[in-house]
């Protein structure tokens, strides 16, 4: 009797609690740029951000909780539709509905920059030892970031760690100035600024 209370309350829990991992994180990407690409809409790109480790658990809308297994990851995706910029918010428990941008500041920095976007990545973090000789600094930072650009059929990806992008004082980063320079940190950076004003508006579509 004992064995089959546990195991109905097992089951329940099932219906009650979702887990999901970066898998399907990527494969609801996947979907939704496929659907734009189906519309013909051929250039756009993702932006996926995580720190390793992180977990987050959410209530959804029917009640039930979701939870990630593992990592927490949030993707970003934007594309131009119809002259307006547009941004769409997925993660380990679904999709957000997509939001119109107050201005095309995004894909056309990106549009204008898409050479050297591609061509410079981050560079590692670099220190400098006591003998003068540059050596690799060993600390993990959990915090990445991790680009795809897509324009026309062409694709390639960018990724870095947040901790490349910093520096100091006792083991100077060689690379700090180099970093922060990039097209692609800038383009980080407005991001930011973006998501940061969006809070309050992500919505989730019901599941």
């Amino acid at each position: 009797m004992k064995k089959l209370f546990l195991l109905i309350c097992f089951i329940a829990g099932l219906q009650l609690s979702a887990q999901n991992d970066e898998a399907f994180v990527n494969e609801q990407v996947t979907q939704f740029t496929g659907k734009l690409e189906s519309r013909g809409i051929s250039q756009w790109f993702t932006t996926k951000r995580f720190c390793l480790g992180s977990i987050e658990m959410f209530q959804m809308e029917n009640g039930r909780m979701c939870t990630s297994r593992g990592t927490y990851y949030e993707v970003y995706v934007v594309w131009e539709e119809e002259g307006t910029t547009m941004l769409k918010k997925i993660d380990n428990c679904g999709l957000f509905y997509s939001i119109p941008l107050k201005t095309n500041e995004l894909t056309e920095f990106v549009t204008a920059n898409f050479t050297d976007l591609e061509q410079n990545s981050v560079r590692p973090y670099k220190a400098v030892n006591i003998t003068g000789k540059p050596e690799s600094r060993t600390e993990v930072h959990a915090c990445r970031r991790a680009y795809t650009f897509r324009k026309n059929g062409a694709e390639f990806q960018q990724a870095f760690k947040m901790y490349d992008l910093t520096t100091s004082d006792k083991n100077p980063n060689t690379n700090f100035e180099y970093n922060n320079a990039l097209k692609i940190i800038s383009l980080d950076r407005k991001l930011d600024a973006i998501i940061d004003n969006l809070q309050t508006k992500f919505k989730r579509q019901k599941q």
